[in-house]
């Protein structure tokens, strides 16, 4: 099964990632803090990634249908890798846990966002997020998230 297919040109900073994971397609702008994160992460969780004709393309190890949990923990925070393996997490088999996860409010209206459709998302807004990994995703509803969210968030946070 085929995860991810993306043009290997991460020195333009703006690597278009197509991830493809139990018929759920998500368009990921993957920057290169964000593959930095993502690509070992995802190796971790059991994703072999190899380059073929110039493209990236990452699969399932061989009789995997699915992810399996990890412990994750990264030299540099990035919320665009924190969210992207956040999400890989919520399908996988198994609990995985994001050390030096990003704490930003985009990561923590993700994890709302994710908990409402089914997943099950722990300590989004720290930096560490565990996440056990369910079969299946559900449709929902969800406020969009604004700046004036993010700003509000952010001095809440500076607060304490």
């Amino acid at each position: 099964t085929t995860l991810f297919r993306s043009k290997c040109a991460l020195a333009d900073q703006g690597a278009v990632v197509n991830f493809l994971m139990d018929n759920w397609l998500l368009v990921l702008v993957a920057v290169t803090s964000g593959l930095a994160l993502l690509l070992p992460g995802l190796q971790a969780m059991g994703a072999v990634i190899d380059v073929e004709h110039g493209y990236m393309v990452a699969r399932l190890q061989p009789g995997r249908t699915r992810l399996k949990g990890a412990r994750i923990a990264t030299d540099m925070v990035t919320v665009t890798g924190t969210e992207n393996l956040m999400m890989a997490a919520t399908l996988a088999q198994g609990t995985t846990v994001i050390e030096n996860a990003a704490r930003e409010p985009e990561v923590t209206d993700l994890a709302h966002c994710l908990t409402a459709m089914g997943a099950k998302i722990q300590g989004a807004g720290t930096d560490t997020i565990t996440v056990e990994g369910v079969d299946e995703l559900r449709g929902a509803i969800r406020k969009g998230f604004s700046r004036a969210d993010a700003r509000k968030s952010l001095s809440h946070n500076l607060r304490g």
